[in-house]
């Protein structure tokens, strides 16, 4: 029984969620967990309501710690239809509050069209690129794709219409590069955006068409896009920037591949997760490693927690692990709106599960708050067979832990052992947060078995002296 342990017990949640996603290694025996090992908790706390009920838009941290969302596919109630919002708002971490972005007269701004499925960037100026996308859509008619852009001036307070891009692009991406430019690719080609002059650069060819793609900066002068609608899902093309050009590499996924996620590891590798067939509209729950220096793509377990697969997700970078929230799974048309929260470890290199949602969220979008919170807004959820979007809002918190540490005070101590008789004592004072922290034994029961391990481990493996959190 030495092996290291990777299963994570699934717990229901409501607002609170808990999750265990470190390794537990070195059991002392057959009945004994490593009392002490770091965990992590995963908290979910409701925020109020955008002013906008939306789903595909999107949202950025701006340089003043708050929250830019823009466009979207909203509800109209009378008569209800789904339809391009230009609903522009931002998101006061500090105060929890959701307003209108408003001009120099107090009034709402607004984008200039309805727009969804476009790109959102802040220049180093300050100002907002929007770019792309589809407007009018309305009702059944999912509208027009878009070579048009907007530049919100946030010291001003106004909106205008920039150059347009060389051709319609939606689903496509932006990257901000190290020198301020902004690098948009889709379709069939990629250009620079310039901040300094407002201008385009000429387009450049892509080797593959591509939209619904992943687009990651790996170093200063190169932009890997991977999969994507068109016939590039199941290619990997790295664009050399500074060359003007953009090559294949030989790995290919084994299907071609879109609305999946995917980030750069600290060892330089790339993550690559889930997404769904081009061609067969069904999620996967294929997971690679991509080293773009010796073209070697390698597939990877999945999230146990979607043997179904998952696209739409939102993907979420923190210090320590990949964090992905909601998505959907998709089989045959029907498409099943996830609730998940589940994350993958940069140093074990492994998923585990978490907390769920305090709802289901599909297309919804998420930001990572500068006190390493996560915002999440919007989405959709399934109603009369129809997606209906959402204006709620929920913050994701991580912390670690010690697994025992039953009163979270970064020890493990006779206290806890105490606290651990209290809970068994009285069930009903558990939460969720408790549960896990006291559960030393993974088995989704706090008992008198736990109880009995917790203070073995305090007395007997510890000398009754506290197990500090390093």
């Amino acid at each position: 029984m030495s092996n290291c342990i990777r299963s994570i017990q699934s717990i229901p949640f409501a607002l609170l969620g808990v999750c265990l996603i470190a390794a537990l290694v070195d059991r002392a025996s057959a009945d004994e967990f490593q009392i002490g090992e770091t965990v992590l908790t995963c908290e979910s706390h409701a925020v109020g309501s955008d002013i906008a009920a939306r789903m595909f838009h999107r949202a950025q941290l701006l340089a003043d710690g708050r929250v830019l969302i823009t466009g979207g596919i909203g509800v109209h109630p009378l008569p209800p239809a789904l339809f391009s919002i230009d609903a522009i708002s931002v998101y006061d971490a500090k105060r929890r509050v959701f307003s209108a972005l408003t001009g120099p007269d107090d009034k709402p701004l607004r984008l200039l069209q309805g727009r969804a499925h476009h790109t959102q960037t802040q220049l180093n100026d300050g100002r907002i690129l929007i770019t792309g996308g589809r407007t009018g859509a309305w009702e059944r008619y999912d509208g027009r794709d878009s070579d048009t852009v907007e530049i919100i001036n946030l010291g001003s307070g106004l909106i205008s219409a920039g150059p347009p891009m060389s051709e319609k692009r939606i689903y496509h991406s932006a990257t901000k590069l190290a020198d301020g430019r902004v690098l948009v690719a889709g379709r069939r080609s990629w250009q620079l955006f310039d901040p300094i002059t407002d201008t385009w650069s000429k387009p450049v060819a892509l080797q593959r068409t591509r939209s619904r793609h992943v687009a990651l900066l790996v170093d200063p002068s190169h932009l890997l896009l991977i999969g994507g609608l068109g016939n590039g899902g199941n290619t990997l093309e790295m664009i050399d920037i500074e060359a003007g050009k953009s090559t294949l590499f030989s790995s290919h996924f084994r299907e071609h591949i879109n609305d999946h996620g995917a980030a750069l590891l600290p060892d330089g590798r790339v993550l690559i997760v889930g997404g769904q067939k081009n061609f067969q509209l069904e999620t996967l729950n294929d997971c690679y490693l991509f080293d773009s220096q010796r073209d070697d793509l390698i597939r990877i377990e999945g999230p146990a927690e979607t043997p179904g697969g998952v696209s739409d997700f939102q993907l979420i970078q923190t210090d320590d692990h990949i964090v992905i929230l909601g998505g959907e799974a998709e089989k045959g048309r029907h498409d099943t709106e996830l609730d998940l929260v589940a994350t993958f470890s940069h140093q074990q290199l492994e998923w585990s599960s978490c907390a769920k949602l305090s709802r289901p969220r599909d297309d919804a979008t998420a930001v990572k708050l500068p006190d390493g919170s996560i915002l999440i807004v919007g989405g959709a959820a399934s109603a009369f067979q129809k997606p209906i979007p959402t204006a709620s809002a929920e913050v994701i918190r991580l912390d670690k832990h010690l697994l025992g540490d039953v009163n979270q005070d970064g020890r493990i101590d006779k206290v806890d052992v105490k606290a651990l008789h209290a809970l068994v004592a009285a069930p009903g004072r558990q939460t969720d947060a408790l549960h896990t922290l006291a559960d030393v034994n993974l088995d989704g029961k706090v008992d008198e078995r736990d109880q009995a391990l917790l203070e073995r481990a305090v007395q007997a493996k510890h000398g009754g002296t506290a197990l500090e959190k390093q």
